[in-house]
């Protein structure tokens, strides 16, 4: 019931959303050069993993750093390129107060990776509001998200960390460029 109450709050508060200006300009993919990667605790991925496929990603030339939602009273520490998001960031039913979400719109990116998109309530609501060039997602038969742009389907994620994940998508968007 609890739960129940909460999705349905959320959508009252979702629905009230008006889409960010869409000022994405076509480009080529081969022209990114900032990411945001966005994920929860809720998500098989740890902080570590997340802080490793940002550092990998650094490395391939691009500037970017990963934001970490803790949720259901999760602890984390912090972690290089990683910013945490903690309970504290928003309210019990997923949607991120008003400080929070200035640090959120002020880290625009040429493309934003969510790792677990129909997880978090907190992470739909930021995926729609975010002002990045290109929303992609990895999808492994879940439902999907109207806010994402671009989803990679995969049967599953067998053994692959969000390093492996994010070049994955890097690597499909290339290819769909060339």
């Amino acid at each position: 019931m609890i739960k129940a109450l909460k999705m349905k709050l959320f959508l009252r508060q979702f629905s009230k959303l008006s889409p960010p200006e869409d000022n994405r300009n076509e480009s080529s993919f081969n022209l990114l050069s900032s990411f945001t990667l966005l994920a929860s605790s809720s998500s098989n991925y740890s902080i570590d993993e997340v802080s490793q496929a940002v550092s990998a990603l650094k490395q391939q030339s691009l500037k970017g750093k990963a934001f970490y939602a803790l949720e259901n009273g999760d602890k984390a520490d912090i972690r290089p390129h990683v910013e945490i998001i903690n309970e504290q960031d928003y309210n019990w039913y997923g949607v991120p107060n008003q400080s929070f979400l200035v640090r959120w719109l002020a880290a625009r990116s040429d493309i934003l990776i969510v790792l677990n998109p129909t997880g978090s309530a907190l992470l739909k609501y930021l995926c729609a509001v975010s002002g990045c060039r290109l929303k992609t997602a990895i999808n492994f038969g879940q439902a999907r998200e109207d806010s994402v742009d671009f989803y990679l389907s995969l049967k599953d994620t067998g053994s692959k960390n969000p390093t492996e994940l994010c070049e994955l998508i890097l690597d499909q968007l290339r290819k769909i460029a060339a």
